[in-house]
């Protein structure tokens, strides 16, 4: 115990010491105007003070930094937070495993075997179509899904020797939570109120990304009700998984559970205003495997028969109770009801728009060459070129398809 605390009282007095050091460089950088060099320092401080303070439970930084998928523009850094999170974590914790604050051993189980026998595709895929990055040259470039799929696999080993008791388990959904309702924040401000753009845009990569929406995002002529708020997807689409986590599926849809329902009602709401089928789709998922994993099939039938009981009477009072947002509409054309034509037509034209691209990847040589063993990520300079000229030009499918986001998982 005492040779524990030793070694804490050690690493406590170099990082103290760092910190010093750092502290005189920021003054420095601040008497002189250097801001960007200010902004790294601080950042620098304040990683060595969650790791200290931190210790062995430094891995709470990945799934609470999980949502924010932007990055810092003040650091200057082509990483996300999210993968800042991530190293900063990795780093601290082969400082905690050297000093022995951190002695956990995993336990492999089936599910790491697969990871392991894709990460081993992955790599012969990338061996057999190496690709760089521009700014070094490089004949074929794109290559940043790999640095994220190396980034991901230092968060993975992190978490699986990370020790999880049942506190820990009961806050993970809502520490996750956390990462993108403040995603969302940003950018939904920057959204909501144009004026605070041109400030956190400054602070965090999601608020420009705002900035920069294009109007084709809006399904009528630009009115408030036809604009779809995309910044509530993601956090909606958490913000259920996370009642699935604390409560059972059936009881969101049950009345009689006012405060569950209530927040169902509300999660719902946001779901449809950001527009996003695929997000009430995954919703639908959610509530299968939530019911599944409770309580097995049990609850699926009652769940199915509440459900779509809420479900009929909702359509038939839609067009003659009320009337939903244009948004809203968007994202429930799916299903028989008084639709406005011009939400039917952009759900229309938005899912052909993606089987084109499908249709396209499949059919045409132009954009996988092995169909059999894939070509990896990344396309040639030639590519990359035609990228910037048809954005310039005003049509973007070209670039998803060159990069191979064509809107499906198995394509």
């Amino acid at each position: 115990m005492k040779l524990e605390r030793l070694k804490e009282y050690v690493l406590i007095t170099v990082v103290t010491t760092i910190g010093i050091a750092l502290a005189a460089f920021a003054g420095q950088a601040s008497g002189s105007g250097q801001t960007k060099i200010l902004g790294i320092l601080l950042s620098a401080a304040l990683a060595a003070l969650i790791g200290i303070k931190m210790r062995g439970r430094i891995w709470y930084l990945i799934p609470a930094c999980i949502g924010f998928t932007s990055s810092l523009p003040f650091l200057g850094l082509p990483f996300s937070l999210t993968n800042l999170t991530i190293l900063l974590a990795f780093g601290w914790f082969l400082v905690f495993k050297a000093v022995k604050i951190v002695k956990f051993k995993p336990n492999h189980t089936i599910l790491d075997y697969i990871l392991w026998i894709n990460l081993t595709w992955v790599v012969i895929t990338f061996l057999r179509n190496p690709v760089g990055f521009d700014s070094l040259g490089s004949g074929r470039v794109g290559g940043r899904p790999y640095m994220e799929a190396l980034i991901a696999l230092l968060g993975y080993w992190v978490l699986i020797r990370a020790e999880l008791g049942e506190k820990d388990a009961r806050r993970l959904p809502l520490i996750s939570l956390s990462g993108h309702f403040c995603e969302g924040l940003f950018e939904g401000l920057a959204t909501m109120v144009p004026s605070t753009a041109p400030f956190l845009s400054k602070i965090y990569g999601a608020a420009v990304q705002a900035q920069n929406d294009d109007v084709s995002d809006l399904i009528d002529d630009g009115g408030a009700d036809g604009a779809r708020l995309t910044f509530l997807g993601a956090f909606g689409r958490n913000s259920f998984l996370t009642l699935c986590s604390y409560f059972p599926p059936l009881t969101l849809f049950n009345p009689l559970f006012f405060f569950r329902f209530a927040a169902n009602v509300v999660v719902i709401a946001m779901i449809l205003a950001s527009g996003f089928r695929n997000v009430l789709f995954m919703v639908g998922i959610q509530i299968v495997l939530g019911s599944y994993f409770r309580r097995r099939l049990t609850d699926l039938i009652p769940l199915g028969i509440c459900f779509t009981g809420l479900m009929t009477i909702f359509l038939l009072a839609h067009g003659t109770l009320f009337s939903l947002p244009l948004n809203a509409q968007r994202t429930l054309s799916f299903l028989p009801g008084r639709w406005d034509p011009s939400a039917v037509a952009a759900a229309k034209a938005s899912t052909e728009w993606r089987v084109y691209m499908w249709k396209a990847m499949l059919s045409e040589r132009k954009y996988i060459a092995n169909r059999w063993l894939g070509d990896g990520f990344g396309y040639t300079l030639e590519q990359y070129r035609a990228m910037l000229r048809k954005n310039t030009e005003g049509g973007g499918q070209e670039s998803f398809l060159i990069t191979g986001q064509v809107h499906s998982g198995p394509v």
